[in-house]
């Protein structure tokens, strides 16, 4: 009896060691002990679970198909039970669901007969989640390439059927260089999202002149008509420390995102303002005020099928010990996209 106890004991402590949940279900499919990470995994303690489950009444659902029969009794049926992604809803509103990869096994006797079976939860929310937003990415990219696209094509076939009306083919050609620059920079923010994701992106940080960096990104980035928008209210003396390739992704992310939501004519500013051991970047457009719910998902990874330029700005940002934020009323014209980064450190 001694041994039997002291066995009990070392087999729980081992199983409240594992990181994967494990719980144990006798011969009706109720659940008669489970780990720690199996109480942590499905929300509730053993004693809860004890009183009101077989599995089956877990709120739980397939995402693998359409819904089948627990698979906990399959198991005790003598079926093998291939991998389950399960999603758990919790019992408390508010609380988002948990993502689990489910394996069970049944427990024989010498006679093979079926007395319950082990099941085993691995949490893969986190790997939902990274799968969704890809999944939500190659959506926006699909849906952002098709107007560019289809701009190319109208161009192309303009400019095979006026190729005598000089100033009908230049405005196609320049159509056609515009929004194969667009794609271009789609295609790139899709490649910085990879690179964030496997964290390839490590910033190399300089003391740059902030006035001399905007005027030759803007010169070589932009065509004649954006470029005559700009406003730059930047003074010669100021400067910022932060990685010059990733600062002007960042800036050309910002101009991008105001021409989009400003009137064709309306011109976009950009100033540098001192805060404290900082320097404000700040971008103005003449776009329609956002309102406080897009505000607050404006830096999120997909917002408003507009891509992810804000979301890599947020990120790189922050990459160089600075951080973003936005300004804007709602029904009142303007919106400020604003950069936080770091000044040049003082000579010692």
């Amino acid at each position: 009896m001694k041994k039997d106890r002291l066995r009990s004991t070392e087999m729980k402590a081992v199983m409240d060691s594992m990181t994967t949940g494990i719980a144990i279900n006798d011969a009706e499919g109720r659940i008669v002990t489970m780990n720690k990470a199996a109480e942590r995994l499905l929300s509730s303690s053993e004693h809860l679970l004890r009183e009101r489950l077989p599995l089956v009444s877990l709120k739980a659902r397939s995402l693998d198909g359409p819904p089948r029969e627990d698979g906990i009794a399959r198991v005790l049926r003598g079926e093998i039970l291939e991998p389950l992604t399960v999603q758990i809803d919790p019992e408390e509103p508010g609380k988002p669901p948990r993502i689990l990869l489910l394996n069970a096994a049944p427990i024989r006797d010498g006679a093979r007969e079926t007395l319950g079976v082990v099941a085993a939860f691995t949490d893969v929310t986190r790997l939902h989640e990274i799968q969704q937003e890809r999944e939500d990415l190659l959506r926006a990219l699909a849906h952002d390439m098709r107007a560019p696209l289809s701009s190319i094509t109208i161009n192309a076939a303009v400019i095979e059927r006026a190729a005598g009306d000089l100033e009908l083919t230049r405005a196609s050609a320049r159509s056609i260089a515009e929004n194969a620059r667009r794609m271009d920079r789609w295609i790139q923010e899709m490649l910085e999202m990879a690179r964030l994701a496997a964290g390839e992106m490590h910033p190399r940080p300089e003391d740059l002149p902030l006035r001399g960096v905007i005027i030759d990104m803007t010169q070589r980035l932009f065509f004649d008509q954006d470029l005559a928008r700009i406003r730059v209210e930047v003074s010669e003396d100021a400067s910022v420390r932060a990685d010059p390739q990733h600062l002007e992704r960042m800036l050309t992310n910002l101009l991008t995102n105001a021409f989009k939501y400003s009137p064709a004519d309306g011109p976009v500013v950009i100033r540098a303002e001192p805060e404290g051991a900082n320097v404000a970047i700040v971008v103005v457009d003449q776009g329609p005020g956002i309102s406080m719910e897009d505000q607050a998902r404006a830096f999120k990874r997909v917002f408003k099928g507009d891509g992810v330029g804000l979301y890599v700005t947020r990120v790189l940002a922050e990459a160089q010990g600075g951080s973003v934020s936005l300004r804007s009323t709602p029904g009142t014209r303007g919106s400020e996209f604003r950069v936080l980064l770091p000044m040049p450190k003082m000579p010692a």
